[in-house]
């Protein structure tokens, strides 16, 4: 094009396939310049091929995904926002941030090693939740969406003060999804709230009295996996185990599914449930033998 051959013209497709390439080469910021540039582009003149969402969201997919620092949760931040003002701007709907952007945000800042990381993970739902109220349908929240808050408050880094904004935004935003119908919460959602018991409440009765609650509601919901049992063996002492799980827990290296009730484990997925059974029945043949 620069030569002046004009039927060599960029359009929306190669630039979708530049940016493709791109974040799949893992040349993040090669790929956020492309993007940038189709705005510009576009901004001085409403011929040019138009930015979306698609390229934006796969190069913040591509940001969380780096675990390239502090800044991670930054740079989809600015993406995200590029894509919402677009939308102010243009009220074009291949622009409009979906669930999916806003969930790669909120996993950015998840990853983050950045300070307050677990405040801007929440303000990104919230923004999410008033963009679904506003009307757009695609941007509606899902469990992963709150899941993914609770793990930006299990790895929240600084002071006391911190960890503790950070077991509050968790607490509100795991009581919030189980007010709402966005989605019930499932094994993932219990187990990363079990690990911001562990990782932030301190040893003792009250790490102990939470992480109880918390596996009581995953039991009620048949939601308890291996990993579920798994965090509560590394954060809890056998005695501790004791009190609020119905199988023997001293000396047991490792917890499963296999010793706890069927129903605790009842809405897990089908391929969980034939490990379980699988391993039950290996484990009758051996007795047998």
């Amino acid at each position: 094009r620069e030569k002046g051959t004009c039927k060599a013209k960029p359009n929306k497709y190669t630039y979708s396939i530049l940016v493709d390439a791109l974040v799949k080469g893992g040349m993040l910021q090669e790929a956020e310049n492309v993007f940038n540039n189709i705005v510009k582009e576009y901004k001085d003149d409403e011929s040019r091929p138009k930015p979306n969402k698609i390229q934006a969201t796969q190069i913040m997919n591509g940001w969380s995904k780096s675990g390239e620092g502090a800044d991670l949760g930054v740079k989809t931040d600015v993406l995200l926002t590029t894509l919402e003002r677009l939308y102010d701007t243009y009220q074009d709907s291949s622009m409009r941030p979906s669930v999916v952007s806003y969930c790669a945000a909120i996993n950015a800042w998840a990853k983050s090693k950045a300070f307050g990381k677990a405040r801007k993970a929440r303000e990104t739902l919230d923004r999410m939740i008033d963009a679904y109220k506003d009307g757009n349908e695609d941007a509606r929240p899902n469990v992963s969406a709150f899941t993914a808050v609770l793990n930006a408050c299990a790895f929240t880094q600084g002071d006391t003060v911190e960890k503790m904004e950070a077991l509050q935004i968790a607490t509100k935003t795991y009581k919030e999804l189980y007010a709402s119908d966005y989605g019930d919460p499932n094994q993932f959602t219990f187990a990363t709230f079990l690990r911001v018991c562990s990782n932030i409440i301190p040893p003792g009765p009250q790490r102990v009295s939470s992480m109880d609650s918390v596996l009581k509601q995953a039991a009620r919901q048949g939601k308890v996996d291996d990993l579920v049992l798994k965090i509560l063996q590394s954060s809890l002492s056998a005695e501790e185990l004791q009190t609020i799980l119905p199988c023997k827990t001293s000396g047991k290296k490792k917890i499963t599914t296999n010793d706890i009730p069927d129903d605790w484990s009842s809405s897990l997925e089908a391929s969980v449930r034939s490990t379980k059974k699988s391993n039950s029945r290996g484990r009758s043949r051996s007795s047998k033998r």
